[in-house]
């Protein structure tokens, strides 16, 4: 496991002063669960947090220095600007190392599988994520799905079909597919829903701990 760290401070600004800090490059944070008791009100500065969340994304530890403490986190949500893209806050889920958690993987299909040769053959990946549980620094980054054995339409591969390993368990069905083969004309394509589109990250808000700056952020977008 990488170690990733991110200096931050404790943050006594709240409100519509939040706005100021964002001017000044600097994003709040808020961190929430596990060992901490209530919730802790931080900053840090910006391309520093937005390196950290690039290099960890939502299934890497984070190590948060404030002084003389340190805390261990997964990221939860990270806020942007609905138009301009910037980062505005991030809610950080504090997780105690000795513990097992479950958290959302995400599914990467690995090689080229021959049956993508064949005519009118399509490969498809049907699962994006996957739920795990194991210590919070082993939690895998991403789940490989080697699709080299795909070589005709109709085969497909399911979580019974990745090979075994001891840091986590995966909590799914073990029939469920995650590739497959289909013919051209099978292909289904799904019309988006409304208010699929979200402008969060990496899961749902902590809604308690995070109302002050979402209220604030809130007042940002009017302004």
């Amino acid at each position: 496991m990488a170690d990733i760290s991110l200096d931050v401070s404790r943050r006594e600004t709240t409100g519509k002063a939040v706005k100021k800090l964002r001017r000044d490059g600097v994003i709040p944070i808020v961190v929430y669960g596990g060992p901490v008791d209530g919730a802790l009100s931080l900053q840090a500065n910006e391309r520093e947090l937005s390196r950290v969340l690039a290099a960890a994304g939502a299934t890497q530890v984070v190590t948060l220095k404030v002084g003389g403490d340190s805390y261990p986190v997964l990221a939860r949500v990270a806020q942007r600007h609905p138009t301009r893209h910037e980062l505005m806050h991030v809610d950080f889920l504090a997780v105690d190392l000795t513990q097992t958690i479950q958290a959302q993987v995400p599914v990467h299909l690995v090689g080229e599988a021959p049956a993508a040769e064949l005519a009118g053959a399509v490969i498809l990946q049907t699962a994006d994520e996957l739920t795990v549980e194991a210590l919070p620094t082993d939690i895998p980054q991403y789940i490989e799905v080697d699709i080299t054995v795909l070589t005709e339409i109709g085969q497909g591969i399911s979580v019974a079909d990745l090979p075994s390993t001891g840091s986590y368990e995966i909590i799914a069905d073990p029939e469920t597919t995650l590739a497959s083969v289909t013919a051209a004309a099978q292909e289904v394509e799904e019309e988006p829903e409304a208010g699929d589109e979200l402008d969060v990250e990496y899961g749902e808000a902590a809604d308690d701990a995070a109302e002050d700056d979402d209220a604030e952020a809130d007042a940002d977008d009017d302004a």
